[in-house]
């Protein structure tokens, strides 16, 4: 098959659209993606194009996207264009330039899909994409569905090139006579990327001419022998894993009688929240001793606790603590944290009381005339639950109510001065509690 049939052939293999979805075709104005938008075109395909501008190779930058016009205008096609301060975004969310400019894109092109739209958004990754996205997961012990390099189909986004490689795709630009631009930074050796391209894959190609093509060959095996491994370990996943509000817990009991291995359903399940194979192997082994073993990523926290393990989102800061004067409580809607509010309203007694552990209702005149506080717990912590006797510590109200040790570091309290009035989401304090004689009320509700 010549180079279109291919194309066709893969398409039609992969189910990844069909003549009658409108394409957003991403155009660089690279080979790859010059060479994508000419196919699409030549198989007649119903396609508009999108380009970035990153501001990152300076009059290189401004010559690609002129050549994108020119090309688009050439071959009739509708072109959507944007510019971008990369390094300004990147170093305002504290990410490297690759990541910053592919979060830009992707958000830009989701963007002119809908607007116009488009089913897919449609890249010119082509096998040899695949091949170094394998090998860079491999290196970093991404697992099975990281040796699968890239999908061709993933989400919104569509890749119909990667059964090709980059001498096929020029050898089918040659045939048109079609130019295209070349980015400066994809010879240099300053990204991950670049090194796998331009040292890595040559020296192993020197050891075996066709290593590329082997290399692919497995990639696409490897993808389809993922979709049987997936399909075993959702089913495991179901009898492991369950869902608590903000939190997943993993039964240890379900977790070692799985019917797969545990090490690779548990790895399974961490690694998309950023553990490491090391950090699994340190799991398991916690896993006969006692609980409060803590692990980390960068993103989430997982607790070994009594029979399970608990995942969470990890706070990397502790809560600021909130004052709200007393005199200005009336009316009042305090932000907390993953989207919950607080809201405060003062009422004349008698109030219709809502039992639901989302309101507390509290004697203002019992509250302290200067401010409230919002806190998180701190060690020592002691209240008087309403509707018990005596004081009791915050610590041991939790565990009686076996409160994870993920909920607990997140756990916050409402004040007046030094005393506890509503450890909140649980029992208000009984020292403010409503009685007979009681005039003015405040009613404190969670909004979610």
């Amino acid at each position: 098959m010549n180079f279109i049939e291919r194309i066709e052939a893969f398409i039609q293999a992969e189910r990844l659209f069909s003549k009658d979805d409108l394409l957003l075709v991403c155009v660089s104005g690279g080979a790859d993606s010059v060479a994508l938008l000419r196919s699409m075109l030549q198989l007649g395909y119903k396609v508009e194009a999108a380009h970035c501008n990153f501001h990152l190779r300076g009059g290189e930058s401004n010559r690609d996207m002129d050549f994108v016009q020119n090309l688009c205008t050439r071959l009739g096609v509708t072109l959507h264009s944007t510019h971008f301060d990369t390094a300004a975004y990147a170093s305002e969310h504290k990410l490297s330039i690759e990541m910053a400019a592919r979060n830009l894109r992707y958000a830009y092109f989701e963007e002119v899909r809908t607007k116009i739209g488009a089913k897919y958004i449609v890249v010119a990754h082509h096998a040899a994409d695949s091949v170094e996205t394998m090998l860079i997961n491999m290196t970093r012990g991404s697992g099975l569905k990281g040796m699968c390099g890239i999908s061709p189909a993933s989400g919104n986004v569509r890749r119909p090139l990667l059964s090709l490689f980059r001498s096929d795709i020029e050898a089918y630009l040659d045939s048109l006579d079609q130019d295209y631009v070349t980015d400066s930074t994809n010879l240099e050796n300053d990204y991950t990327r670049n090194k796998f391209r331009n040292i890595i894959i040559p020296e192993m190609e020197k050891a075996n001419p066709e290593a590329l093509r082997n290399m692919a060959s497995t990639a696409a095996y490897l993808r389809q022998a993922y979709a049987v491994y997936k399909s075993a370990v959702d089913a495991e996943l179901t009898k492991v894993v369950h869902r608590s509000g903000e939190h997943t817990r993993i039964s240890i009991e379900d977790l070692m009688a799985c019917g797969i291995s545990p090490s690779t359903l548990l790895f399974e399940i961490v690694h998309p929240l950023g553990f490491n194979a090391t950090d699994v192997g340190r799991i398991l082994a916690s896993l006969t001793g006692q609980a409060g073993r803590t692990f980390y990523s960068q993103t989430h926290i997982l607790v070994k606790d009594r029979n399970s393990l608990i995942i969470g989102k990890r706070q990397q800061e502790q809560f600021d603590v909130i004052s709200i004067p007393v005199a200005d409580i009336a009316d009042l809607e305090i932000p907390l944290e993953d989207g919950i509010r607080l809201e405060f309203k003062v009422t004349d007694a008698p109030v219709t009381i809502n039992k639901g552990a989302e309101y507390a209702y509290f004697d203002l005149d019992m509250i302290d005339s200067g401010n409230l506080t919002i806190r998180n717990i701190q060690k020592g912590d002691a209240f008087y639950p309403f509707g018990m006797k005596g004081r009791k510590l915050v610590s041991d109200y939790l565990t009686d109510r076996k409160t994870d040790l993920i909920a607990r570091q997140k756990q916050l309290v409402l004040c007046s001065g030094h005393d506890i009035m509503w450890l909140i989401g649980h029992r208000p304090d009984n020292r403010f509690r409503i009685t007979a004689s009681t005039r003015r009320i405040l009613q404190v509700h969670i909004l979610l």
